[in-house]
């Protein structure tokens, strides 16, 4: 029986609908699928951070591909002609060190980056204090990533979604309950309204992979992680700043506040303790917003795999690819991992490190 598509991407966030759209431009014909409208869950509720050395204590095969993602990103910027649309700013990245002994561990950080080849810069107090005078005057100093900087991921997503259907993505709003399989070949999708047969089958469903029948996976591997965010209507800080065990990010007239990290299921909702902790953290930051009201507060649920790296690519069930487990990176790894996965489905190579192969949640 022949296939309504060649391709269906199951999952229209930014990581599913930029798959989509590159299949398209291969001449594939692609349906996009979700059972929200494109970008409401993960996607939607992230902070649209770009940074890859601001956490990063270890060498390795994760900084790389983080790295390589940041610097795919004026590229992809460039294709979509959409940058300053977007709020895309390659602005630099700021983490704080709020006493002495995180002072030390910035030093270190430093050290280790330099000795890798990468830039970063040590800032002073004083420097902090003319750069961003917004921030708490108890600081201890800086280091500055001025590789790094940010993307207002709703736009980025709207611009992506432009794109693919310009390219001829068909763009279905169902629900996916599960994969439709025949001789140990994934063969379609079946959602509430029945099937659609597809050649290959692209699971980007975010922290509901594993819960799609016949997908094959354990429902432990992918599991969500529940990050809480605030806005205040405030524009405290000009770039991305990390300190207190969370972030600030600059955004249209204000400021968002994140993010907790928390294993609770899919519970989404935002809580009391949520909203007090990240208010505490703003105010330490930022002691301007000590009287400033939450314009708005959002949960989202981040995809997470056991060892919690991004499961791209083939399967050992033979049509179906994943794209899952970004976990708090999949807007940065937007740009490389929809390039990896959709040579994956052409059946070209790419050069996907084994660490990030979703074969290996099959074993």
């Amino acid at each position: 029986m022949s296939a309504d598509v060649d391709v269906a991407v199951v999952g229209a966030g930014a990581i599913g609908t930029a798959i989509a759209w590159r299949l398209a431009q291969r001449g594939q014909r692609v349906l996009l699928i979700d059972r929200l409208a494109p970008g409401q869950e993960a996607s939607g509720a992230a902070a649209g951070i770009l940074s890859a050395q601001v956490e990063a204590e270890v060498p390795g095969p994760f900084l790389d591909l983080l790295l390589a993602a940041e610097n795919a990103y004026p590229a992809l910027m460039n294709e979509l002609g959409a940058a300053d649309e977007v709020g895309y700013r390659r602005d630099g990245v700021l983490k704080l060190a709020l006493d002495e002994s995180e002072f030390l561990a910035l030093e270190a950080q430093r050290e280790l980056q330099r000795s890798l080849g990468l830039v970063v810069e040590a800032w002073s107090v004083a420097q902090l204090a003319r750069a961003e005078p917004g921030l708490s005057g108890s600081l201890a100093g800086a280091n500055f990533f001025p590789g790094g900087g940010r993307v207002d991921n709703r736009l980025l997503v709207a611009a992506l979604l432009r794109a693919a259907l310009r390219a001829g993505v068909e763009l279905l709003s169902a629900e996916v309950v599960g994969l439709a399989r025949a001789s140990d070949r994934v063969t379609g999708i079946v959602t509430a309204g029945g099937l659609r047969r597809a050649g290959q089958v692209v699971v980007a469903a975010g922290a509901w992979a594993s819960q799609l029948q016949h997908v094959g996976l354990e429902a432990s591997a992918i599991v969500p992680v529940r990050g809480q965010v605030l806005r205040f209507p405030v524009p405290t800080v000009s770039r991305v700043v990390f300190g207190a065990g969370g972030y600030l990010v600059p955004r249209a007239g204000g400021v968002l506040v994140g993010s907790t990290t928390e294993r609770v299921g899919f519970r989404k909702e935002v809580t009391v303790e949520g909203r007090a902790a990240l208010h505490a953290r703003a105010v330490r930051l930022c002691p301007a917003l000590a009287g400033a009201s939450v314009e708005a507060a959002w949960a989202g649920l981040r995809p997470a795999t056991a060892d919690g790296l991004p499961a791209l690519g083939p399967t050992p069930l033979p049509g179906l690819h994943l794209a899952v487990g970004l976990l708090r990176n999949g807007i940065l790894l937007t740009p490389l991992a929809s390039d990896w996965v959709a040579l994956g489905v052409l059946g070209e190579a790419a050069a996907l490190p084994a660490p990030f192969r979703a074969a290996r949640l099959f074993r």
